[in-house]
């Protein structure tokens, strides 16, 4: 009488622990490659929370430290009812004239003062210990009880007229992050938001993101009656069958009608506008 085999396995096989070993290994694979690009987007918020701060507290201090105020411009400004202004008194990079007159306050016209109110000063620096549990450090200025900064995040202002029949100025404050190189070169408006450069002078078709990614601020212009800032949404470049490179922009917002060249700064990373009416002397202030 025959009976039957009985397959009592009371462990695991050598297959199949190596078999869990390398689904555990993909698994732990996949999130470590999740851990540079969820730094990578940690930088990114940060970034955008001081931008977010500094535009706002520029357009503050526009106010506060008189560049609506004709009277403390440096130079000198001829009355006029439309001015089109640009301050920027200490820049790293020089911007390409574009038909924004440059000036900047009696206030601040040495560019110590200047770079002290034109850059952020909230990317502070810190110390690590060589204790891994030990809280980081915070540094110093020598010989100054001032925290010291990265001074990466910079901001400049444009003043230009809300529109042609109105005394009010339209008050633009762009905000960068190491802010780098500036060119100047022809554009076009296929339709609505969309803009073209047929044939940007001195860039490369690898050097487009760094003025044009997505969230890039750009100034479209005449170089005469027209100044308006605009953030790009998306940008495609492509190179022809002549070897010119061709780039296409989409906006925020409609073009406008009349424009014929853009001005991009690398790093240019937000703008921050407020219709404003110029500060002037009124008969309680005589």
């Amino acid at each position: 009488m025959s009976h039957p085999v009985r397959n009592d396995r009371r462990g695991i096989t050598l297959l199949e622990v190596l078999i869990s070993l390398g689904i555990l290994s993909v698994g732990l694979a996949s999130v470590v490659a999740l851990i540079p690009a969820g730094g990578d987007q940690a930088k990114k918020a940060i970034i955008d929370d001081r931008r977010g701060t500094l535009g706002l507290n520029a357009l503050a201090d526009c106010v506060n430290r008189g560049l609506l105020d004709p009277a403390k411009w440096a130079p000198a400004q001829a009355a006029a009812s439309s001015y089109r202004l640009i301050f920027d008194p200490a820049p790293s990079v020089a911007l390409p004239g574009c038909g924004l007159t440059s000036v900047s306050t009696t206030g601040f016209t040495a560019a110590p003062v200047a770079d002290e109110i034109f850059r952020g000063q909230d990317d502070l620096v810190y110390r690590l210990p060589d204790e891994e549990d030990a809280p980081a450090i915070p540094m110093f200025f020598g010989g100054v009880v001032k925290r010291m900064t990265e001074g990466h995040l910079t901001w400049l202002a444009t003043l230009v007229p809300a529109t042609s029949s109105s005394p009010l100025h339209r008050l633009t404050v762009v905000t960068m992050h190491r802010r780098g190189d500036a060119f100047l070169t022809t554009a076009s408006s296929m339709s609505g938001p969309y803009v073209q450069l047929p044939s940007p002078s001195s860039l490369a078709k690898e050097d487009v993101p760094r003025f044009f990614s997505p969230g890039a601020v750009v100034l479209l212009t005449d170089n005469a009656n027209v100044h308006e800032w605009r953030k790009v949404v998306m940008a495609a470049s492509f190179v022809d069958e002549l070897g010119n490179l061709k780039i296409e922009l989409t906006l925020d917002r409609d073009a406008p009608a009349t424009f014929s060249n853009i001005l991009a700064v690398e790093g240019a990373n937000g703008m921050y506008e407020r219709v404003v009416r110029l500060e002037e002397m009124s008969p309680w202030s005589r």
